[in-house]
């Protein structure tokens, strides 16, 4: 995906700019979308929009479902319930290791 962004000249000028989220709609499929600055052609071009609320969580990948179970009890007490989820990831394992810390980003489409 970034080689064509990046051909099509449709990648954020700095890498730190791009936002690349996970979705997994059923158990057996995920989901990959890269934030790109156009349209990149002969690619699977979709827009995502809608309102959310994101929270910030810091632990292992495979924590996941135990977070969104946390962001479905907050939601609830906000009186909101999520259709989707998207989940951003801070840091490759490598960095995550470097650091001490992995950060996710849980995007709940309200």
């Amino acid at each position: 995906m970034w080689k064509a962004a990046e051909d099509a000249n449709r990648t954020s000028a700095r890498r730190e700019d791009v936002l690349l989220l996970f979705t997994d709609p059923t158990p057996f499929k995920s989901e990959i979308f890269l934030s790109v600055t156009g349209v990149v052609p002969g690619e699977d071009n979709v827009t995502i929009s809608g309102s959310y609320v994101s929270k910030v969580f810091d632990g292992p990948y495979n924590a996941i479902p135990k977070y969104i179970k946390e962001m479905d009890r907050y939601l609830s007490e906000k009186g909101k319930r999520s259709k989707r989820y998207y989940v951003h990831y801070a840091y490759c394992p490598k960095c995550a290791r470097k650091y001490s810390h992995n950060h996710m980003v849980l995007f709940a489409e309200v």
